[in-house]
C-alpha cells in the first residue's frame, strides 16, 4: 500500500524499520496456519476474503491478536478490531 500510495523508497524505509524493530515480530506462515487459512477461505464463500487475508486471520487467531492495523474491512467482517478505528468501508 505504501508503494502504491507513496513510493518505493518510502515502502523500503518502512519495512527496514519493521525488520529492525525490537517491538514487532514478523511471523512466517507455517503449515498449520496455511491449513487453518484454507478452512476459513472455504467456509466464508459469502465474503470476498482473499487467501492472504485468511492467512492473516489464522495467524492472529494463533497468537490471540484481536486488533489489526489495517484499512481492510475484511478484518472487521471476520470479527477483529481495526486500527485506526475509522478504517475505510
Amino acid at each position: 500500500m505504501l508503494r502504491r500510495r507513496a513510493n518505493h523508497a518510502i515502502a523500503v524505509r518502512f519495512m527496514e524499520r519493521v525488520r529492525a524493530s525490537k517491538r514487532l515480530q514478523i511471523v512466517r506462515i507455517e503449515p498449520p496456519h496455511e491449513e487453518r487459512a484454507w478452512v476459513i477461505f472455504k467456509r466464508y464463500a459469502d465474503k470476498d476474503f482473499g487467501f492472504v487475508d485468511c492467512t492473516s486471520f489464522a495467524v492472529m487467531e494463533t497468537f490471540g491478536i484481536a486488533e489489526a492495523f489495517s484499512f481492510d474491512h475484511h478484518f472487521r467482517q471476520f470479527g477483529f478490531q481495526t486500527l485506526p478505528l475509522h478504517a475505510l468501508r
